[in-house]
C-alpha cells in the first residue's frame, strides 16, 4: 500500500468527481443486487396473477426489504397498482444504468485528470535533464516508454477502478438481500 500512497496526491483535484463515481456506482449496485431480486419477489407475482392480490398473505416471514416494498405496493390505489408494478423492472434497469454510466464517465474523467498530471510532471522532469542524457539514448524509446507507459496507468486507472467498485458492491448488495431473507 504505501507504494500506491505517492499517487493518491493526483486524485486530489477530482475528488468530488471521484465521490460521485463511487456514489453512482452504489446506485448501480442497488438496483442490481437489491432491485432485480425484489422484482422477482414482489413484483412479479402482482403483475402476473390474475386474482386481487393480497401481499403477503400466507408467505412465510419476509424480510426488512421485502416487507417494506409489500407495505407501500398495499398503500397504493387499486388502480395505481399495476401500473406502478410493471414500471418497477424498468425503473431498477433505469437506475442501474444511468448508476453504471455515470460511475463509468467520471471514474474515466479521474484517470484522464490523474494521467494528465502525471504526464505534466514527467515533462517538467524531462526539461530539467541535461542534453547528455537525451543523447545516450534513442528518442523513440523514450517516447515509447512516456507515452506507453501513460497509456497503461490510465487504462489501470480509467477501466479497472470501475470494476473495483461496482462488483463487490453489487456482491454486497446481493449478500445483504439474501440474508435478510434468510434470516
Amino acid at each position: 500500500m504505501k507504494r500506491f500512497l505517492p499517487y493518491f496526491k493526483y486524485f486530489k483535484p477530482v475528488k468530488w468527481q471521484l465521490l460521485g463515481s463511487v456514489l453512482s456506482g452504489l446506485v448501480y449496485a442497488a438496483a442490481t443486487g437489491a432491485g432485480l431480486p425484489l422484482a422477482a419477489k414482489v413484483v412479479f407475482p402482482l403483475i402476473f396473477k390474475d386474482d386481487q392480490v393480497n401481499l403477503g398473505e400466507g408467505e412465510p416471514e419476509n424480510s426488512f426489504f421485502v416487507e417494506g416494498l409489500m407495505s407501500w405496493f398495499d398503500q397504493l390505489p387499486g388502480e395505481w397498482l399495476l401500473p406502478v408494478a410493471c414500471a418497477w423492472l424498468p425503473l431498477m434497469f433505469f437506475f442501474r444504468a444511468i448508476g453504471g454510466f455515470l460511475n463509468t464517465y467520471l471514474m474515466s474523467y479521474c484517470g484522464y485528470r490523474f494521467l494528465e498530471q502525471i504526464r505534466d510532471e514527467v515533462f517538467t522532469k524531462l526539461q530539467t535533464l541535461p542534453i547528455a542524457f537525451f543523447q545516450k539514448r534513442q528518442a523513440g524509446d523514450l517516447l515509447a516508454r512516456l507515452v506507453g507507459d501513460a497509456e497503461i496507468v490510465r487504462s489501470t486507472v480509467g477501466k479497472v477502478a470501475v470494476d473495483i467498485i461496482k462488483q463487490p458492491a453489487v456482491l454486497i448488495a446481493a449478500l445483504v438481500f439474501l440474508i435478510s431473507e434468510a434470516a
